[in-house]
């Protein structure tokens, strides 16, 4: 598969942070090959960081969304999220999922390149213990969303946000109760559906009750419409798994870089002191799963 040479590879595709996600192993000579291993809490993030880089549309909306900050620093970034973003409007911090859009070396460089106290360190600062608060749902103004029907220009930015359409053929509809947008997730090709419904809360119940009879209704208009969740790819996911689509990944970028299986198996052995996989057949399978996943999320 041939990649469109803004995006990847970089200027030293062969570099070890491009290619080495393994967990640290035991034997390993760390006076001769130091290396700052990925540590098992930040393969979901590396994992989302990494395969964003070799995605167009991804890496062209958020170069887009940072305009001419492209080439600030961690700093700017998070202040022009907090100036610029619906969310950092409202003060809430940025998804996880999304946090490379604030950090300057992506797309350019990789997550390892960038040491692990510095990334510890950007944590903190985008979601400080401290002032962290829980997810909510968003609360639409009842005022706007009838006037969202008439004229959605003179409503907030948060109800444009949930009821215009980002392309033409986007898919809406209104049963007379609810309105549903249609999100294309650009990962899986699924759409998904984005509900906006009046509920009246009695707060005579406890919180508890009230997420109880909440979920019932999420669940019932879910199963009435047959709508099946997207897959996980969150904090909780398998980190074994994400970490096997990584050394894929590695591996991937290695052939992409010119190196034969043969060459790669010798060149990460010298590197690293072990080699990514020592089988053809391994090298192979590995290729081939991480072409796989890039396509399913291009």
């Amino acid at each position: 598969m041939k990649r469109n040479s803004c995006f990847w590879p970089p200027n030293d595709p062969r570099a070890r942070t491009e290619w080495d996600f393994r967990a640290a192993w035991q034997g390993r000579d760390e006076r001769k090959h130091r290396f700052d291993f990925l540590l098992p809490e930040e393969v979901w993030l590396c994992h989302c960081y990494e395969f964003d880089r070799t995605l167009p549309r991804t890496v062209k909306d958020v170069l887009q969304w940072r305009g001419k900050n492209d080439c600030a620093d961690f700093e700017t970034l998070l202040e022009h999220y907090w100036r610029t973003d619906g969310n950092g409007k409202e003060g809430i911090p940025i998804v996880s999922n999304w946090f490379y859009m604030i950090w300057p070396e992506w797309p350019q460089k990789p997550y390892l390149s960038i040491s692990s106290g510095e990334r510890r360190k950007r944590f903190e600062r985008m979601w400080p213990k401290a002032t962290s608060r829980p997810r909510k749902l968003k609360l639409l103004s009842l005022g706007e969303v009838c006037r969202a029907f008439n004229d959605l220009s003179k409503c907030s930015e948060l109800v444009r946000q949930v009821f215009q359409r980002r392309i033409p053929e986007q898919r809406v509809s209104f049963d007379g109760e609810t309105y549903t947008v249609w999100h294309k997730d650009h990962r899986d090709e699924m759409e998904y559906p984005r509900v906006v419904a009046a509920f009246e809360i009695d707060f005579a119940l406890s919180p508890t009750r009230l997420a109880k009879l909440f979920e019932n209704w999420c669940r019932e208009h879910q199963n009435k419409n047959k709508w099946k969740a997207k897959p996980n790819r969150g904090q909780t996911s398998d980190t074994d798994k994400l970490r096997t689509q990584l050394k894929d990944l590695g591996a991937w970028r290695l052939v992409q870089a010119g190196l034969t299986y043969e060459r790669a198996a010798k060149y990460t052995q010298e590197m690293s002191g072990q080699p990514l996989f020592t089988d053809k057949a391994d090298w192979s399978r590995a290729v081939a799963a991480a072409e796989e996943l890039i396509l399913r999320y291009s």
